[in-house]
């Protein structure tokens, strides 16, 4: 091997060196930045000719910067990733409304409905005191106003659940055209790896942002590209991407592409629990309600009608007939004018209460439209149905989240760095780099002692 070839090895490996621990110090740098992956050096040694036809090293020929990651990882990481989103999303909404129902409480539905008929008890102990019948206009005041209170916090949670599934879909197709522009720069980067680092750490985590979203399933394209489908879709495929679209019709909720061709239903992520929330969860528990609201004022009603007012009239409706939804239920024009209006006697004979009585008695009549179950029970039932919603709403995101947290630490044992295993990299790169200049130094020697024979 000649001066020469020794010289132009020692220069390449202090070269590969130098580049070596600046990659390993690139990363220590980056220890703590969020979605960055491990990078390292990928070296070919070069071969020079040799003597008699065996050959002789050459040092480095090459090499080339690449990330250290698990696709097997990523990919399990994004699945329960996507869980967490949707078990996250479902438990959030659930507890706003789990908030305003209140039960058990002094404060609730309940305990104004259990108000509600105490008063009418209290009417038939004096059926013509006006005193008992203003606790029983103030009672049903009550008994309506936390009626109508838990229906805006439903009608609040469905505008907030439409409303950041319009923002999801926005988001997505942003994050889509995001991965397909980024397709397009690493295509046009010069690194022989298959692209720039950084940018495939920027596209991985918009990628990881979907996964949260919607299910989707991730493959890459011999020239680097991704291709990213959900549902049958192809979201984005190299630089081209597709838009969706989200269509209401009162409840019902559909997604398509931009084109309308083709309809999506995502199996999982945040997006499948804001559509399921939008269109069955939350219109059931105000189906619920409004069927309870209906139920009073029909049955409260119609025994109302039938007895006589302080002021002798009799076919007077105790609740507004029109309004028999939990949001519209209100008392009728003649109570809200005065509390004459309010019927404790079935005719005109003095401390006749049987009217009243009757009305007391209805808080424990079971409803046919409610299933054969009391006022209170019926709701109780409600407020029950809820309270276990959201005790396996949030079993279910303290499960996603332990596997996700647990996928996680797997993908980051892998992409993630560790100072201790960088240091110790640094520090056999500092060696070799060390090696690598007492070779120019022998080299050096070598050539001054031929010069010396020579001279």
């Amino acid at each position: 091997m000649s001066l020469s070839s020794i010289l132009n090895i020692a220069r390449s490996a202090l070269m590969m060196q130098q580049w070596a621990m600046n990659v390993t110090s690139n990363n220590i740098a980056n220890a703590q930045t969020p979605g960055y992956s491990r990078q390292r050096l990928l070296f070919q040694p070069g071969m020079y000719g040799g003597v008699s036809g065996i050959g002789a090293g050459g040092g480095f020929l090459s090499a080339h910067l690449t990330r250290v990651r698990d696709s097997f990882l990523d990919s399990a990481y994004r699945r329960e990733s996507g869980f967490l989103g949707m078990a996250s999303t479902t438990r959030y909404f659930l507890e706003n409304v789990e908030k305003a129902v209140n039960e058990p409480s002094d404060s609730g539905v309940s305990a104004a409905l259990d108000d509600l008929f105490r008063s009418f008890g209290d009417l038939a102990e004096d059926p013509t005191g006006s005193v008992s019948r203003e606790e029983v206009r103030h009672a049903a005041e009550r008994f309506i106003q936390r009626l109508r209170h838990l229906d805006a916090a439903l009608d609040a949670a469905a505008t907030e659940a439409a409303d950041r599934l319009q923002q999801g879909i926005e988001q997505l197709n942003s994050i889509s055209e995001k991965i397909a522009s980024l397709n397009e720069k690493i295509l046009a980067s010069s690194s022989s790896a298959g692209g720039d680092p950084e940018l495939l750490d920027q596209r991985d985590q918009l990628v990881d942002q979907l996964a949260g979203m919607l299910p989707i399933q991730v493959s890459q394209a011999d020239n680097g590209s991704l291709v990213v489908k959900t549902g049958g879709i192809t979201l984005v495929s190299g630089s081209s991407h597709e838009k969706l679209l989200v269509a209401r019709d009162g409840n019902a909720v559909t997604l398509s592409t931009g084109s309308g061709a083709e309809a999506l239903d995502p199996q999982g992520g945040s997006l499948k629990a804001l559509m399921d929330l939008t269109t069955q969860t939350l219109p059931d528990y105000r189906r619920q309600l409004d069927a309870l609201a209906r139920s009073v004022v029909t049955e409260v009603n119609a025994l109302h009608r039938n007895g006589t007012t302080a002021a002798g009239e009799t076919g007077v409706d105790f609740f507004d007939p029109d309004g028999v939804t939990a949001g519209t239920i209100s008392l009728s024009d003649a109570v809200l004018a005065s509390t004459d209006a309010i019927a404790a006697a079935a005719g005109t004979e003095a401390g006749d209460n049987s009217v009243a009585r009757q009305l007391a008695e209805l808080g424990e009549k079971k409803i046919d439209d409610l299933d054969g179950r009391t006022f209170t029970g019926y709701y109780a039932g409600f407020a029950a149905s809820l309270g276990s919603s959201v005790r396996g709403a949030r079993q279910d995101e303290a499960a996603a989240r332990s596997l996700a947290d647990g996928a996680q630490a797997s993908r980051e044992s892998v992409s993630g760095v560790s100072i201790e295993e960088e240091m110790v990299t640094l520090i056999g790169q500092q060696e070799a780099y060390t090696a690598a200049a007492r070779l120019v130094g022998v080299a050096d020697q070598m050539v001054q002692e031929i010069l010396r024979i020579v001279g």
